[in-house]
This record gives structure tokens, sequence and C-alpha cells, in this order.
């Protein structure tokens, strides 16, 4: 019998299967018209290395489970004929190294499922992970240290004497000046002082046509922190089916 955790470290809702005849873990992505899912079964060798594959045994549980994608996940692939065959039928072939970093840059930072769809895409050896999935990775850290950034500048103006409500437009220059070496478009500046002074976060009240900071940044830490858990105690209180 199936059983279902509703969402697994990374996120994805997973059954685990593994009955004779079945894959062993089926994972989802419930995400909207944009959901996928994936059948993927764990190969282990003495020799550490998988050299034989039963890739119409794996496309025959990709059909029955109705899934987008397969892929398989062992210490590590041989390559030849196994890569190619896997390539020629899109079967991913993941070795635990690159499973092992994936999931020490989502506990660093993590990344949502439209984006983890990348590597599940991949068919043949998933030698690394794929750049299109890292510069995700890289362009959404940047809009958290973007966002320090501005609650910076903020407190710096405001030790330095100067009380006046800045617009998007010349935090944008300070920002230029101050962090020399650092460019951010200026609507990406602009972008993050809408978020900071959305009532949900609160961090900057507007004031005319510019904008005040009504929150420190231990504040700040401390509203996000409270959110999350926000988030966590609604899911915990989701009645289970």
């Amino acid at each position: 019998m199936a059983t279902r955790k509703p969402s697994d470290p990374l996120g994805f809702a997973v059954q685990q299967l593994g009955a004779s005849g079945e894959t062993d873990v089926l994972v989802e992505a419930p995400i909207g018209d944009e959901a996928y899912s994936v059948v993927c079964d764990a190969k282990a060798r003495g020799s550490g290395k998988v050299d034989q594959l039963e890739v119409l045994s794996l496309k025959d549980h990709q059909a029955d489970n109705r899934a987008d994608h397969a892929v398989v996940v062992a210490a590590s692939f041989a390559g030849g004929k196994v890569s190619g065959h896997a390539q020629e039928q899109g079967i991913g072939l993941l070795p635990l190294p690159v499973l092992v970093e994936w999931l020490r840059l989502h506990d660093a930072w993590p990344q949502d499922l439209l984006a983890y769809r990348s590597i599940f895409r991949i068919g043949g050896l998933i030698e690394k992970l794929p750049s299109e999935f890292l510069q995700i990775a890289s362009d959404r850290k940047r809009w958290g240290t973007l966002l320090g950034d501005v609650v910076e500048l903020f407190g710096e103006t405001y030790e330095s004497g100067l009380t006046e409500p800045l617009s998007a437009r010349e935090v944008f220059k300070m920002l230029v000046t101050r962090k020399r070496g650092v460019r951010y478009p200026a609507k990406d500046v602009a972008s993050v002082m809408e978020l900071l002074s959305h009532p949900v976060v609160g961090a900057l009240a507007r004031h005319g046509d510019g904008y005040i900071l009504v929150m420190t940044r231990e504040t700040l830490a401390l509203r996000l922190e409270r959110l999350a858990e926000e988030v966590v105690h609604q899911e915990m209180d989701e009645p289970t089916v």
C-alpha cells in the first residue's frame, strides 16, 4: 500500500510505493497548471556503480503512473550504453553527489518546484545541476542581499542625520554610490521597497513621494520569522485525508 507524505524537504508530495512491479517513489509537484510528476527508482550495486538499466521497465512505470518524468538515483553510473540508452528514452540518471549538492543548495537558499523541474528534464547522466537552475538560485539570493542593503542604507542615512523620506530613485542612486561594485537595476530597487512597505512586512512606510524606515533590521528579521511560523502553523492545522 502506498505511503503518502504531504511534503518532502524539497517541497514535493511523495508516495512511497516499492511493491513488486511498481516504481520505488512517485514524486509530485502540485503547482496548478504547471503541475508535474516523476517516477523515481533507487539502484544499489556492490561496486557502487550502475552499469545496467531496465529502461523499458522504467518507461512502463512512468506510463502506469502517468508521470511526466522518470529518474534513477544511484551512487554513480557507468557511461557508454547506460547513459546513451537513458538519454534516448528521456530518463534522468541522478548520481548521489549531484543529489547531495541539490539538497545543500536548497538548505542554503530554497527554490520553488518550477525551478526544480529543469533537473528532471535532463535525459541521460545528470553530471551537475543545470546552469539555468543555478542562475535562478543566484538571482533569488541577490534579491535577499538587495533587501538587506536597502534596510542598511536607510539606517545609515538616519545615523548621518538625514531624516527626509527617500524615493526609490534616490535609494538606487545612493546604493550605486555606497555599494561600489554592486549593481542593482533601478526597477529591482523599487520592487524591494514596495515589498518592504507592504503591510505584511511593514519595514518601510510611505511619506509623500518617498519612504521612511519604521523598523530596525532586527525587528524586520523577527517579523519575517513570525510570518514563516504562521505559514508552518497553517500547514500543520490543515485536515489530513
